[in-house]
Formats: C-alpha cells, sequence, structure tokens
C-alpha cells in the first residue's frame, strides 16, 4: 500500500484528566514518520489537513492545538489564530539570535511558545525566558534528573507539561513535582480495580443500562424508563434537537424523540447519557466513547448498514469498564449482552470486533497494528478510513457540546 500521510491528534490532559488541547501529528500510513521526512513538509501537511477536514478548531473541539515546527516554518506563520495554536519549538533547532528575535514577534502576537522533548541543558536559557510550556521527555530522564530538571525550571514562568507517560504511577509522580499538564496513553487505559465496590451513583447507572439492554426491553419499556427520569428526559431532548440530528421541527416530548431514535439507538443514548451523569468521570472519556459508537457505526454502514446501530452500541459500551473502574469480564457479567457482542468487547472478536480494535488501535496511533488486509476484504481503504476516524472525532465534539 502507498504512504499516506494522516493527521493524528494526541490529547493533553490536565491534573484532573480532562483534555485541554490536543497535539496535531504528521503520520504515514504505518504510523511512522521515516527520517527521510522533510519537517517542513510534515508540518505542513499536518496544517493543510487539518482545515481541510473541517477546520482546526471543529477538530479539536475549540481546543488549542500544538503542532511542531521548524525554523523555517517560524518564518512564516499560518493565518490561524492564536488561540487555536500552540508553537512547539524541537529540541533540535538551532537557539540564536535570529531565532530568539523571531519567537519575540511570534510571541507578541498572541501564540503560546512550548519547548518539545525538553531534557535539561543550559542552552536553553535564552529561550526559556520566552516560553510558555515546556514539554519534558519523561522517559529520556531517570527521577533524579526529572526532579534536577523541574527545579532549575522553578525560576521560569513555564507550565510544565509531562509527556509520554505512559502510567498512572509516572502520572502521579510528574503531579507531585509540579506538572500540570500531560501526555500519553495512560488516559485510555483502564484502571482496573478488581473486585472494587461500586458506589451508589455507579450501581444506580450500571442498573440502569443493563435493564436498558435487555433483550426484551421494547419502546415503551425504555420510554418508561426515560421519563421517569428528569436529567434523562432533557438531555434526550437535548440531543434530538441538536444540529447533528438536522430537525426542522423541535421535538418537545419524550415519545416523540423515542419513535425517531428507534429501540437499538435509543438503548445508547440512553446508556451514553447514564454513563454522563456519573460526576467522578472527566468529560473526555464520554467523547472518546461517542467518537468510537460513530467510528464504529460509520464503518459498518459501508459494508453491513442493516447492523450499523449494533456497531454503535458496541463502540458506546467499549469504554464501560474506565467509567467504572472495574474489569470488562466482570461487566460482562452484569450486563444482558449476546454472546456476539460480549466476545467482541471483551476479546475483539468477530466483525464487531475488528471494527472495534480498529477504533482503538487509531486512538493510540498504532497504525502498524490495524488489521488492514481484513478490513480491505470488507472494502475498506486506508483513505476511506482515516476520513471516518477523522470525522467521527468531529461529530463527537459536536454532540458532546448538547449535553
Amino acid at each position: 500500500m502507498a504512504a499516506t500521510t494522516l493527521l493524528a491528534r494526541q490529547p493533553i490532559c490536565d491534573v484532573n484528566k480532562e483534555i485541554v488541547a490536543y497535539e496535531l501529528l504528521f503520520r504515514f500510513e504505518d504510523g511512522t514518520i521515516n527520517s527521510s521526512v522533510d519537517g517542513d513538509k510534515a508540518t505542513s501537511q499536518v496544517l493543510i489537513n487539518a482545515f481541510s477536514l473541517g477546520e482546526c478548531d471543529r477538530i479539536t473541539g475549540g481546543l488549542p492545538a500544538f503542532v511542531n515546527f521548524t525554523s523555517r516554518l517560524l518564518e512564516n506563520l499560518p493565518p490561524i489564530a492564536s488561540e487555536l495554536l500552540n508553537i512547539e519549538i524541537l529540541e533540535n533547532i538551532e537557539i540564536t539570535p535570529e531565532l530568539l528575535t523571531k519567537v519575540k514577534e511570534i510571541k507578541a502576537k498572541g501564540y503560546k511558545i512550548v519547548i518539545d522533548d525538553f531534557v535539561w541543558d543550559d542552552k536553553y536559557k535564552p529561550l526559556l525566558e520566552l516560553t510558555d510550556i515546556v514539554k519534558l521527555e519523561v522517559p529520556a530522564m531517570n527521577r533524579t534528573e526529572l526532579r534536577e530538571a523541574i527545579a532549575k525550571l522553578g525560576k521560569y514562568q513555564v507550565e510544565l507539561l509531562a509527556e509520554k507517560i505512559e502510567t498512572q504511577d509516572e502520572y502521579l509522580f510528574c503531579k507531585k513535582l509540579g506538572c500540570t499538564l500531560f501526555q500519553g496513553y495512560f488516559l485510555y487505559k483502564p484502571n482496573i480495580v478488581e473486585g472494587a465496590t461500586l458506589s451508589s451513583n455507579k450501581a444506580a447507572v450500571l442498573n440502569l443500562i443493563a435493564e436498558l439492554n435487555q433483550s426484551d426491553a421494547d419502546i415503551n419499556s425504555v420510554t418508561s424508563i426515560i421519563t421517569r427520569d428528569a436529567d434523562l428526559s432533557y438531555k434526550l431532548l437535548s440531543l434530538i434537537n441538536s444540529a447533528e440530528f438536522r430537525r426542522s421541527v423541535e421535538v418537545s416530548n419524550i415519545n416523540t424523540a423515542v419513535s425517531l431514535l428507534g429501540i437499538t439507538r435509543l438503548k445508547s443514548w440512553a446508556s451514553m447519557l447514564a454513563m454522563a451523569k456519573l460526576e467522578d468521570k472527566p468529560k473526555s472519556l464520554l467523547a472518546i466513547s461517542m467518537q468510537r459508537a460513530i467510528f464504529c457505526e460509520s464503518v459498518a454502514a459501508i459494508f453491513t448498514p442493516q447492523l450499523a446501530e449494533k456497531f454503535y452500541m458496541i463502540g458506546m459500551l467499549s469504554c464501560l469498564d474506565l467509567f467504572f473502574d472495574i474489569s470488562i469480564h466482570d461487566l460482562m457479567e452484569k450486563l444482558p449482552l449476546d454472546e456476539e457482542s460480549k466476545s467482541a468487547l471483551i476479546e475483539y472478536q468477530g466483525l464487531l470486533g475488528l471494527i472495534l480494535k480498529t477504533a482503538t488501535f487509531y486512538e493510540r496511533f498504532k497504525l502498524l497494528e490495524v488489521p488492514w488486509r481484513q478490513l480491505r476484504e470488507l472494502g475498506l481503504d486506508q483513505n476511506e478510513v482515516n476520513t471516518i476516524f477523522i470525522e467521527s472525532n468531529v461529530k463527537a465534539n459536536a454532540l458532546l457540546e448538547s449535553i
């Protein structure tokens, strides 16, 4: 397969694990950047793709985008509002008087200056005076070196971003040292607590999801469940009247909303809204669930449209272990799902599991591991799947605003 440039985005989170920005990344179809790729071309392609795919502020949900800039590209900034773009200066850029002058000009225009892949070196001192955010390359330093680097940075007015965080332990350690921003895969990995007791709030929500997903649940029973909960009723009406559904006439009652959605989609929406009620979980987690659901549905619509709604449900339920802090195996014992759905959620088995697995690999930018051969057999190519993934992010952000 010919190499194709991709737009990837990686979340940047605050101390509460809420997404506050994204880094936009250049990628070939295998998820790597070949050493022969010119840095100017890579950054230019990222920015072009971001805007051609629906405007950067929509792709990032209106949050700032961190983008790597070479010395040459610093000379000609793209026409992107400063509140939407943070300028990352790479560690291999030579810090010259000319560079410092250009950085001053950029900063004066309102852009935030970020030093990428930072490991302490005295060469950074003049640049640190102009820097807003320092991205600490955690794997490149042991804990003593990390403490010393942060201590030296204390004299500068910079915010500390710990990048390439892989575990909860690393996150907590960096947080204790004063880092307020974090980047890495830790947000996407479940923090499993075996045998944990659910709080009364979580137990109620899980019971509701279980009731919604009973095999014999019909329109009337699901409607009754929703109408008994004022918050669910309000949010369901907000969703059905959102821009995503493009209704010419406002829907003002639950019965009409239910009939428009249908039983399968209604179960998924109500489950999503129930999960949104868990106040100890970040909105970013709900965004991931929504994005997976939309991605799975959109892909399924191409080769098995009659099952698109079921694929949507699987995507929506795929983050349940993160919401409830117990293993997916334990959750499947509590939910009355069919065996096909359970095997997809637990082991990524079958068509359902194949598409769900593809979604998770895209989230983590592990495109080498995407089962491309199986996807091609279904009539899906790289460009098509990439476009669906980007569009699912955009739609998920829009829907999140509705609730």
